[in-house]
């Protein structure tokens, strides 16, 4: 094998290039980010690493229920952001229902006051 970072694998007979450590690109199960919800492209959504293996994540929109089954998407997708990128990009970003009463009430209490 030839002088390359141990977390690429070249696959001759595919002739591309799979990562071994997923990890080293950053992400972690469980981490928290901000996903074009596949269903519907122009939906950016919270959503959650639920898995991650041989080159794809599987992602949980947060706004869905437990029972709706996570996404699939390549590790190097152009659909996901970290948090923080909805807002800074001042782009509407869809939030779980319980995030959103939250929200709402933090912002009651400081009128309030």
């Amino acid at each position: 094998m030839n002088d390359i970072d141990s977390d690429i694998l070249i696959v001759p007979a595919l002739n591309c290039v799979q990562m071994t450590d997923w990890g080293s690109l950053g992400f972690e199960v469980g981490m928290k980010l901000e996903a074009v919800n596949p269903g519907q492209p122009g939906e950016i959504c919270a959503a959650t690493i639920t898995r991650a293996i041989d080159g794809v994540m599987w992602l949980h929109l947060d706004h869905n229920p437990p029972s709706v089954p996570d996404h699939i998407v390549p590790l190097d997708t152009f659909d996901v952001f970290p948090i923080g990128w909805c807002e800074s990009n001042e782009c509407p970003l869809k939030t779980p229902k319980l995030a959103a009463t939250r929200r709402l009430a933090t912002v009651q209490a400081e009128y309030e006051l």
